[in-house]
């Protein structure tokens, strides 16, 4: 110790529990620190294959590492030590070399020429002194990823020991347990219960797995992951996929739907923020295509439907209920549609209340109605047939039952039918096919009887009913003189 006396030192650095956060420029860089910032001591080591050795371990499963900090000065005898070198090497947790760099003495630190140390003999100037000259050196790494658990080492010191050699402060106020020393060559390490003056710079690195769920095989997820930057990803559905955040992110789902053979597929939640090592599943719920055609309205599942021609509705997979509120749509006065029958996936439903449907495919509903036309037959004289609701292309037989009509005065005779088109028709009986609503009005032809024939009808009907009374009277006449027949004689009474 240089408080009290030279002792050797190997300086650890490394983040685990007590961490304090401060946040540099750069968002998601953190500092991570175990010293309190005031050292109440300083530290080197003489032995050229040993180091200081810090281990770190943080939650998360990787961390890059952008900044080393330590805090400390330099001794020298001669010049040429400030172009001496101190080298850092950091290590996995199998103490596998990742990184191995030397740095120039005077480049990172101050100098103090060992022959003011000796001149001081009160060891609290001596620690003022010290602290006077000490600074922090920031040795910038390339943005070096490693995992969850690794090591910091520094070689502190040259060959010609104490006097020329870089010293670290330490903090002895509340030891982590995390600084040893180091020797590869010897593959041993001893455990020092203070903490070493040194931090690190870096961002958190999260792993997260991401899976999307109840998607076909061949359809992938488009993501976006923002941290200090923005990276697109592409999801393969049902495979598990690692993205790694630096810091805090967040992961969006760039396509929250797909349709795919009639069947839409939609996320449930589109949007992620990360702040710790997490599994994501995209879960993408299924609806299906429900295509109705028809006209009017139909009530799905309570919900009444305006048709006219094809619609096409999204309903998630369950119980479906269908009903046709009127089968009988007017449409003006002389044309209508009936309902015939309801058509779901090819399956006929002739009767159409409250029809339940279990939907775990897309589904086509099919409304059929029969179109019917109005024929209206008039007629001023006698009877007609034909009048009434037709289906289209259906062919009906239009009639006058009584071509010929005569009254007292007048003989009324058929002439022909007129349409409401100016078409004339000559037949007492036509066949119409129905292709539009049609009025079909019978024309007749009046004639009135001549007078004498009047006369002469009346005197033959005068004469008729004269000859009709006579006939009567002498019928009767004849009745009252005609002699009743004799009883027969009574049978002979022989008598011996």
């Amino acid at each position: 110790m240089i408080k009290k006396a030279f002792v050797i030192l190997i300086f650890l650095f490394l983040s685990q529990v007590l961490l304090a956060y401060s946040t540099p420029s750069q968002e998601n860089i953190i500092e991570l620190e175990y010293d309190d910032g005031e050292p109440e001591n300083y530290y080197t080591w003489i032995i050229s294959d040993a180091m200081f050795l810090v281990k770190f371990s943080v939650n998360s499963s990787a961390f890059k590492l952008s900044k080393i900090k330590i805090y400390g000065f330099y001794t020298y005898t001669t010049e040429r030590t400030h172009d001496a070198t101190f080298e850092v090497e950091i290590f996995d947790e199998n103490m596998k070399r990742l990184y191995s760099k030397k740095f120039v003495y005077s480049e990172y630190f101050e100098g103090l020429s060992y022959d003011e140390i000796e001149k001081i003999s009160d060891e609290d100037k001596l620690f003022q002194l010290l602290k006077s000259v000490s600074k922090w050196a920031e040795i910038t790494l390339d943005d070096l990823i490693v995992g969850s658990t690794f090591y910091v080492g520094v070689h502190a010191c040259t060959k010609r020991g104490l006097t020329d050699a870089v010293w670290i402060g330490v903090d002895e106020t509340n030891p982590q347990h995390k600084c040893f020393l180091y020797s590869p060559e010897r593959d041993w390490k001893q455990l020092y219960g203070f903490n070493f003056m040194v931090r690190i710079q870096g961002s958190i690195i999260y792993k997260v797995e991401i899976e999307a769920i109840n998607l076909p095989d061949d359809i992938k997820v488009n993501i976006r992951v923002t941290d200090t930057e923005t990276r697109d990803y592409t999801i393969n559905s049902g495979i598990t996929e690692t993205i790694f955040c630096e810091g805090s992110c967040s992961v969006e789902v760039l396509t929250p739907e797909y349709v795919y053979e009639r069947t839409r597929y939609i996320c449930k939640n589109t949007k992620f923020e990360i702040s710790s090592n997490e599994k994501l599943l995209l879960e993408y719920t299924k609806e299906f295509l429900l295509k109705i055609e028809g006209i009017n309205e139909i009530v799905v599942n309570g919900e009444k439907i305006k048709l006219d021609g094809v619609k096409e509705l999204w309903i998630p997979s369950g119980s479906l209920k269908l009903s046709i509120p009127e089968k009988t749509i007017l449409v003006g006065e002389n044309k209508r549609y009936i309902f015939k029958e309801l058509i779901i996936d090819g399956e006929s439903y002739k009767e159409v209340k409250d029809i339940e449907v279990t939907i775990k495919k897309p589904v086509d509903i099919s409304l059929k109605y029969d179109l019917e036309y109005r024929i209206k037959v008039v007629s001023d004289h006698g009877k007609v047939s034909g009048d009434g609701w037709y289906k289209r292309d259906e062919t009906t037989e239009i009639c006058v039952l009584n071509p010929v009509i005569e009254t007292q005065s007048i003989i009324y005779q058929f002439e022909y039918w007129l349409d409401n088109n100016g078409n004339k028709y000559y037949e007492d009986c036509i066949k119409v096919k129905v292709s539009e609503p049609l009025t079909l009005r019978a024309v007749w032809s009046e004639k009135e009887k001549s007078p004498i024939i009047f006369f002469v009808a009346i005197a033959l009907a005068a004469i008729l009913a004269i000859l009709v009374i006579v006939y009567i009277v002498l019928r009767a006449k004849k009745k009252k003189e005609t002699l009743p027949i004799p009883p027969p004689p009574p049978p002979l009474d022989f008598k011996v």
